[in-house]
């Protein structure tokens, strides 16, 4: 870190807007983009804060003054309409303060892997670099081979994402991903009234809960370890049968049910959105499968992972996971958390959070109804998914919307 030259700014800016009325707010979002486009620079704006007691707001992300200006125009277009709200998976927002916010923290599982990802965040904070360089060694002492290198690879060799995934340094670096994310919303002031877990993001919202091991490296490291060193075995001992997972987007998950029970081996493990669902299919039925569910408007994404995760196959794995959990040190949570492998709020003594955490890893994943029950139950203001993601954020605007 220390040959490292520091970077002169960030990849990737946070521009907010503020304003007494939509008008003036209007007027603001026009000057900033009447400075890009005149050559201003992304960072100077990004430096600019509205007054803290700006009626009407809007922020933005953007990489580039182009994209900035894109996302602007996006906002007055909206402003223009007579629309004074606005929210999109990109980070573009306009809306008004909420008193007294409620932020719920989501943790992603397997499939939201992307190379590069938590790469600019681990250059500009020593703080976020530390937890994935605790976890390289954590794992080389397991034998794993390091993620930084797979993750943070070069523009002219990418990394395939099949390789971030898996639990061999998939799940693991995921877990970190959350749990990082999680550190420095803390150190910016940012804290969570509840926090859910989806699918293997429920070990990393066990720790932000407070349930599961600890929120330092050194409390953290060593529960890793652990799990690692009993995947690794489980993997060894129980081999899994051959397939592929598809997300299946623009049919009901009634639809995909009824293709799903005519097809052998399929079987959907995650229901993410009334039209969003994740189907594992053995190689022998891949086909078939594929024929049956392809419809007009129907988006089928393969994803990079084929382990049979949430199916009955996973169990003896999931067994032997357990032996794992007995060694890490589990209390009942400080924090309301949710789990989607049962949709409710996991309220239990520690032996019942180790079956919890155990049995998740065969057990279906229903985010649609878990986030649903979490946002009721604990009037929550804000979503934030803390992992390199953006695809529960987008479900979770699916599901919510209109309420």
């Amino acid at each position: 870190r220390e040959s490292r030259p520091a970077p002169a700014h960030w990849p990737v800016e946070v521009l907010l807007f503020g304003g007494s009325d939509l008008e003036s707010l209007r007027q603001s979002l026009s000057a900033a983009r009447g400075d890009l486009l005149d050559g201003g620079q992304l960072s100077a704006l990004a430096s600019k804060r509205p007054a803290l007691n700006s009626v009407h707001r809007a922020g933005l992300v953007a990489t580039s003054a182009d994209e900035a200006v894109a996302r602007i125009d996006r906002i007055i277009a909206a402003i223009e309409n007579g629309k004074d709200r606005l929210r999109s998976p990109d980070g573009t927002i306009l809306g008004v303060p909420v008193e007294d916010p409620r932020v719920g923290f989501l943790c992603p599982g397997e499939g939201s892997q992307r190379p590069g990802m938590f790469q600019d965040l681990a250059a500009c904070l020593p703080s976020v670099e530390d937890w994935f360089v605790e976890l390289d060694s954590t794992l080389l002492a397991a034998d794993v081979q390091p993620m930084t290198s797979k993750m943070w690879s070069q523009p002219l060799a990418p990394t395939d994402p099949s390789e971030l995934s898996g639990v061999f340094g998939g799940t693991q670096s995921l877990a970190v991903a959350s749990v990082a994310s999680a550190d420095t919303l803390a150190r910016l002031g940012v804290a969570p009234s509840a926090v859910l877990g989806q699918s293997s993001g429920e070990f990393a919202a066990g720790v932000i809960s407070g349930a599961v091991s600890g929120m330092r490296t050194d409390e953290l490291m060593p529960a890793i370890a652990r799990v690692t060193e009993v995947q690794v075995a489980a993997a060894q001992r129980f081999p899994l049968p051959p397939g592929a997972t598809f997300a299946i987007n623009g049919r009901t998950v009634d639809d995909v049910r009824g293709v799903v029970e005519q097809t052998p081996t399929a079987v959907i493990t995650n229901v993410n959105a009334p039209s969003v669902c994740v189907v594992w299919v053995a190689d022998a039925h891949r086909e078939e499968f594929l024929a049956a569910v392809r419809a007009p408007g129907t988006v089928i994404g393969e994803l990079p992972f084929t382990l049979a995760y949430h199916t009955e196959a996973f169990t003896p794995r999931a067994e032997m996971m357990r032996e794992a959990y007995q060694d890490i040190d589990v209390r009942r949570a400080q924090l309301p958390w949710y789990s989607c492998s049962t949709t409710e709020r996991v309220d239990a003594d520690a032996d019942s959070i180790r079956d919890l955490l155990a049995e998740q890893w065969w057990k279906p994943v229903d985010f649609a109804a878990t986030i649903t029950r979490m946002v009721e139950e604990q009037a929550l203001t804000c979503l934030v998914e803390v992992g390199p993601g953006t695809m529960l954020g987008a479900c979770s605007t699916d599901v919510l919307r209109g309420t």
